[in-house]
């Protein structure tokens, strides 16, 4: 009899125990304190810490560095290139520009490494699409459209239209990233607008252009038919 009368006892002093227990996690909870995967309370909403006795416990902070950590190893182990995105993301930007017109020594800039700590960012036109390869592009931006000369047959006159680029040229531009090594291509328009309003190839020049030159060039060559030359596209 005793000892089961003992034995209620302490299964009071559990149950206590227990209903303590909770509803302290109850408070905890309500207070905003997370635990982490060692079981320890962590800091709710100000980020601090609730340590064991002997001030061993980790903080919230602390536990997301050493996940990051980790998961960066991983990723680099699995050959991973994200890893190298986020080591590029903080460094400052050296920006140069690349277009036809631009004095030649300002072009050959952009085949140059960075400075040290820096990371190179080359805004171009279609001039990089196929004629230059620049060495180390790892991401390219598309932004699908290309300032074309159009020859007006009312006023005589040429002038600059900008436009969508046809489908090879995104597949060009597509091409200019990787060509060293991994890469990534990024284009600022959507797959309907590709489909639908992206020509396959663009029009050839000898459409857009003034052909006076070129009939006179052929003459000075001794071509005086020229009506009847086989042009690859007759104007």
């Amino acid at each position: 009899g005793d000892g089961s009368g003992g034995g209620s006892g302490a299964s009071g002093e559990s149950s206590d125990s227990e209903a303590e227990a909770g509803a302290g996690a109850g408070a905890a909870s309500k207070a905003g304190v997370k635990r982490g995967r060692d079981g320890r309370a962590r800091g709710g909403d100000d980020g601090a810490s609730d340590s064991d006795s002997d001030g061993s416990g980790a903080s919230g902070s602390d536990m997301e560095g050493d996940e990051k950590k980790k998961k960066k190893q991983k990723e680099k182990k699995d050959g991973s290139d994200e890893e190298d995105e986020e080591e590029d993301e903080d460094k400052p930007l050296h920006v140069l520009p690349l277009f036809a017109m631009l004095p030649r020594a300002a072009q050959l800039a952009v085949f140059e490494p960075p400075p040290p700590g820096h990371r190179l960012v080359v805004v171009s036109t279609n001039v990089a699409e196929t004629s230059v390869t620049i060495p180390n592009i790892k991401y390219v931006v598309d932004a699908g459209r290309t300032k074309r000369r159009v020859y007006d047959m009312r006023s005589g006159a040429s002038k600059f239209e900008v436009g969508w680029i046809s489908k090879a040229s995104a597949d060009q531009r597509s091409g200019r990233a990787g060509r060293t090594g991994p890469g990534h291509a990024y284009r600022l328009y959507s797959s309907a607008v590709y489909n639908d309003q992206f020509e396959q190839f663009e029009e050839p020049e000898i459409l857009t252009r003034p052909i006076e030159g070129m009939v006179l060039s052929l003459k000075t060559m001794g071509i005086h038919a020229v009506e009847a030359f086989p042009f690859p596209t007759p104007p």
